[in-house]
């Protein structure tokens, strides 16, 4: 039977998509491993993105990495399969192994229930897209089969191929063998596990200490829990990433399918109705399992917080999925063959179902024959022209998607041993530094802007996968290969050293992209007061992460709250005034597909421009909220449309301002739209009003800078404090309106103490007082690199004083004299290279150790005579799940005692799925009566009265 499934599953691998190379954990893996492994032996890296330190590189080292290095002359995609073979015959070999050990079970239910195991929904979603979550899981079963068999060397092996690319996939891997473990109150099971994990715990430590806190600026814990309803949980369909892209096939037709709903359900209930067969230790995992998922929707505060590594709960899947497939593994199919030919004919004819059903692709979306040539040729060319700068990637992009397939990492990341940098999803820098980024990628000239961060080199590629807008460099010296073109600015742009103290500057990260725009480079440091220059950044918004442009909503009021890339300035804010003003939606909402444009916010239908209007996604309302007594309405569309005022239909002319007489009292004027925007929207007398307002923090302001460029709002208007009487020389692009007065750019405006209201076309604005200019200061080493606080520099013995400027940038403090033999190190490196040779050598001695221990450990047998306290159990986790009727459902399911209810159950909650699956109107999952349906199910799972049990674990054969 193992040799069987072997093959198929190899065969189920290698038949789809021959050929084609997927974007699987890491692109390195398939084109350069060795080169990536010698990297991993290193904390920090210089070649990577501004100097960081690597994220969970080390896991990569063993097994997966190992595996990719041997297969490296191997095609890219043969090797890739190879891993998907091993990683599912590894599961399947273990399952088998493990209902043997139990004695669970015929030949053809285990051989079902293995099937179920490495093939479940949440194996088929990860497998080809992220395949290091999908291995530590499949090694679950052997760690469970060490523990039963009397056999620690079993366990600990497998605990210690289980690697650490995602630290929280390999604990989740062990919770089923410590929930056994546990049972047995064997207790000292743990300590082999850990001991064979210091060589990658202590490295995860390093990265701890020394790497910024990115986990706060990815997907939230509203997010990978928003699907985790009763039935999703149940059914394996645990991962979020399908619900909001199609990029991974299988897992995305098991989430938006009718048919899959039903089927996937069976299997859960089939699964279930057999659990009520074997030992009571199963059917508490598997509730353990259902309270870690469905519960974690309750748990959204912790998640983003202290257990923010077990933010994406889902890699837990394998805690009820592996109970279940053994109930799967325990019904009674009560075949007999009469010959190997008829067991391997019935294996093939199920594997051969499954890799043939609709929708079931283990290839994800992108998946390309092999990395264009002329990718290969610009890498050479830099490594061979770039070793003394940094090179940029541009356009930024969140993945690397392009128009030939998708590596998900920049090609370029193996190919390249020259230092490089590119906004993508996740810089691993501070937030200061990401949003200096995104201040490059943003402005008109971001090779002027780039020249800070010791950029040199500028990479253009015209094969990103969507439109994206390139800068112009037609005056530069210019290499083309094809699809890429290499722009060379200054091959020995590095490190700076300046006598200039850095400017402080009320503002984010992002300004200082335009502030080197608009005087060229000199050191900055980002302050929350008393600066020496006032901008309108950081702005109060609300920042889509997963996303590089059109990312950001309009400006906001103080009191919103909001998720954003922290920054040493103050907020600039929303303050309103007049009728509320509410809306169904609007265009600058983070949360709709395609693109935030803040220039169609609720904002833009009171601000009085005609350049600007509120759109909503999709039909929408945007309403006045007041006490009005008999209002006129005034309505101007951005076309000629209908729209229906309070109930009333109208016809609005494109461009012209409708005056709408409404009579009565009334509270609330309401405006459905079913197409077509509002450029204004007002109460004749009742004026509602929204001003961006920049902070009053620097007495000692000497200029003003203010943008639309991070935040295209369609219309630059800001108020602003002057905090004296002031003389400033205006810098625009086109005229302003300040105070109700136009003036023309390059002209001198006095400022009198107070407030002040600008308006303008122009994408930036400068106010600057007479003779302003940087002061002398000490001595810095400006490296361009991010800053961290393990980063040491050294001019001959001496350690040079860090410090940080500019957008999170390192820099040091110099004596005067020559600086040419500055050298750099990095703190984190030696814990991180002696926790993995340390903890190497610790791994393979206590595998040595366990190995050649003849004594055999002794078990206690545990009787089991009761199971009353099990049902209590179900209840607590339907209540956790479901609230209190799924308590009460839970009992009653118990109370039943009728085990045909765990079919029930689960069997009318997948039929009303089916009706209304992801991303249906109406979704059904989020139905109260799916989630009790499915308590029914638990509750039968643990009848409240149950016969005298005694079980004994098996012997050692």
């Amino acid at each position: 039977m193992h040799r069987v499934g072997w093959a198929l599953l190899t065969l189920l691998c290698f038949v789809q998509s021959p050929g084609l190379t997927a974007a699987d954990t890491k692109h390195d893996l398939a084109a350069n491993p060795a080169r990536f492994l010698a990297g991993a032996l290193s904390a920090w890296s210089d070649t990577f993105p501004l100097g960081q330190v690597q994220n969970q590189a080390y896991g990569y080292l063993f097994p997966q990495g190992l595996f990719f290095l041997l297969t490296d002359p191997l095609p890219d995609w043969v090797a890739q399969r190879l891993w998907w073979s091993l990683t599912l015959c590894i599961g399947w070999s273990g399952f088998l192994k493990l209902a043997e050990t139990l004695d669970t079970g015929t030949p053809l239910a285990r051989a079902c229930g293995a099937a179920a195991f490495v093939l479940s929904p949440h194996t088929l979603t990860t497998l080809g897209a992220i395949s290091s979550e999908t291995w530590p899981s499949m090694l679950a079963p052997w760690v469970v089969v060490g523990v039963l068999g009397r056999n620690p060397w079993v366990s600990t092996l497998a605990v210690a191929c289980m690697g650490a690319v995602n630290a929280t996939a390999t604990v989740a891997a062990c919770v089923p063998a410590a929930v056994v473990a546990l049972w047995q109150r064997r207790f000292w099971v743990w300590i082999p596990w850990a001991l064979v994990s210091i060589w990658w715990l202590v490295p995860l430590f390093v990265l701890g200490k020394y790497a910024p806190p990115f986990t706060d600026y990815i997907e939230n814990a509203a997010v990978t829990t928003r699907w985790l309803n009763l039935t999703e949980v149940l059914r394996g369909t645990t991962s979020w990433t399908p619900y909001v892209s199609t990029e991974r096939i299988a897992g995305h037709q098991l989430v938006v399918s009718a048919e899959w709903a039903l089927i996937t359900c069976a299997v859960a209930g089939l699964g279930m109705f057999g659990l009520r067969r074997i030992h009571p230790v199963w059917r508490t995992m598997f509730l353990l399992g259902v309270l870690i998922l469905a519960g974690s929707v309750h748990a959204s505060t912790l998640l983003d917080g202290p257990l923010v590594a077990l933010r994406n709960i889902h890699k837990f899947d394998v805690v009820l999925r592996l109970p279940l497939c053994l109930g799967i593994a325990a019904l009674p199919l009560a075949v007999r063959w009469a010959t190997r030919r008829d067991a391997a004919l019935s294996v093939s004819v199920l594997c051969i179902a499954v890799s043939l059903a609709p929708g079931f692709r283990l290839l994800p979306e992108g998946s390309y024959p092999r990395v264009p040539e002329y990718w290969r040729q610009a890498a050479a060319w830099l490594n061979q022209n770039a070793q003394h700068t940094r090179t940029m990637i541009l356009p930024s992009a969140q993945f690397a998607r392009f128009t030939w397939g998708n590596t998900r990492d920049e090609p370029l990341q193996p190919l390249l041993d020259v230092p490089w940098v590119v906004r993508d999803a996740i810089p691993l820098v501070p937030p200061e530094a990401i949003r200096g980024l995104d201040g490059i990628d943003s402005v008109s000239d971001p090779f002027a802007a780039a020249r800070r961060l010791g950029v040199g080199i500028v990479v253009i590629r015209k094969d990103l996968l969507g439109k994206h807008e390139l800068p112009d460099y037609q005056d530069h010296e210019v290499h083309e290969f094809d699809e890429v073109d290499i722009v060379v600015l200054d091959r020995d742009a590095d490190m700076m050293v300046t006598d200039t103290a850095p400017t402080k500057v009320a503002g984010g990260g992002e300004i200082l992209a335009l502030l080197d725009q608009i005087g060229g480079y000199q050191p900055r440091e980002l302050v929350s007061e008393n600066a020496e220059i006032v901008t309108d950044t950081p702005m109060h918004v609300e920042r889509n992460f997963g996303r590089v442009d059109g990312n950001v909503s309009a400006p906001l009021p103080k009191e919103a709250q909001v998720r954003d890339y922290e920054s040493a300035g103050p907020r600039t804010v929303l303050e309103t005034s007049g009728p509320k003003i509410t809306a169904s939606s609007a265009g600058d909402s983070i949360h709709q597909l395609g693109w935030a444009d803040p220039a169609r916010s609720v904002s833009a239908a009171v601000d009085k421009q005609e350049s600007t209007a509120w759109f909503p996604v999709g039909k929408g309302w945007i309403a006045l909220h007041g006490e009005f007594r008999d209002p006129v309405v005034k309505l101007r569309g951005t076309r000629r449309m209908e729209v229906i005022v309070n109930g009333k239909a109208e016809i609005l002319r494109a461009g012209e301002t409708e005056h709408i007489q409404l009579l009565g009292d009334i509270s609330t004027v309401r405006v459905d739209v079913a197409y077509g925007g509002i450029a204004e929207f007002s109460i004749a007398g009742e004026e509602t009003t929204h001003r961006v307002v920049v902070p009053d923090t620097s007495p000692d302001v000497q200029q003003f800078v203010f943008q639309r460029i991070f935040v295209p709002t369609g219309m630059l208007l800001r108020r602003f404090t002057a905090p004296r009487d002031m003389e400033v020389r205006l810098e625009c692009e086109y005229p302003i309106t300040l105070d109700r007065a136009e003036h023309e750019c390059g002209s001198t405006i006095r400022l009198q103490r107070g407030k002040h209201d600008l308006a303008t076309h122009s994408e930036w604005v400068s106010l600057t007082t007479p003779g302003f200019s940087p002061s002398p200061g000490p001595r810095l080493l400006v490296t361009g690199r991010a800053f961290n606080p393990g980063m040491r520099a050294y001019l001959g013995d001496a350690e040079l004083t860090p410090t940080r400027i500019d957008a999170a940038t390192q820099a040091f403090e110099l004596p005067r004299g020559d600086a040419s033999d500055v050298r750099f190190e990095f703190a984190g490196d030696r814990p991180y290279r002696y926790g993995l040779i340390g903890g190497g050598v610790a791994a393979l001695s206590v595998l040595a150790g366990l190995r050649y221990r003849r004594r055999p450990l002794a078990l206690p047998t545990i009787p089991w005579r009761h199971s009353s306290w099990l049902w209590v159990f179900s209840a607590v986790v339907s209540g956790v799940a479901a609230g209190p009727v799924g308590a009460v459902s839970a009992v009653a399911g118990s109370l039943s005692r009728n085990r045909y209810f765990t079919l029930v159950g689960i069997g009318m909650a997948g039929l009303w799925l089916a009706h209304a699956p992801w991303p249906e109107l109406g979704y059904a999952g989020d139905r109260g009566f799916l989630a009790w349906a499915c308590c029914v199910s638990l509750g039968a799972l643990t009848p409240a009265h149950l016969p005298a049990w005694k079980f004994r674990w098996p012997r050692r054969r």
